[in-house]
């Protein structure tokens, strides 16, 4: 991500975690089987021991898909994977924890191109 390369240099190997909460099922509704909306905490930091976290935030995440079953297997066709976009950028203007000093448009490209 471009970002990371400004802000900590080239080549800076990342570890990240993620984690999901507030998770919401809708079964059959909005044209499709199954809609997901949930919480994406996600973490980067150094990729060594005691490696220094850079930035941790929580995002609004919604996926949506079919699901069909045949002979006790089932396929799943994810349709939408996506940021709640809306819901991320009206209320947010940074992250939850951020030591990179990322600023709102920044912080905007960030999820963009995440």
């Amino acid at each position: 991500m471009p970002i990371f390369e400004r802000k900590l240099g080239k080549n800076k190997p990342l570890k990240m975690n993620i984690s999901f909460s507030h998770i919401q099922a809708f079964f059959g509704k909005f044209d499709t089987d199954v809609v997901l909306d949930y919480v994406m905490n996600i973490a980067f930091s150094v990729d060594k021991v005691g490696g220094e976290e850079i930035i941790f935030d929580q995002i609004r995440m919604i996926t949506s898909a079919n699901i069909k079953t045949d002979n006790d297997l089932m396929f799943i066709d994810i349709l939408n994977h996506k940021l709640d976009v809306k819901v991320n950028q009206d209320r947010k203007k940074k992250p939850v924890r951020n030591s990179m000093d990322m600023t709102t448009i920044e912080y905007r490209e960030f999820l963009s191109t995440f």
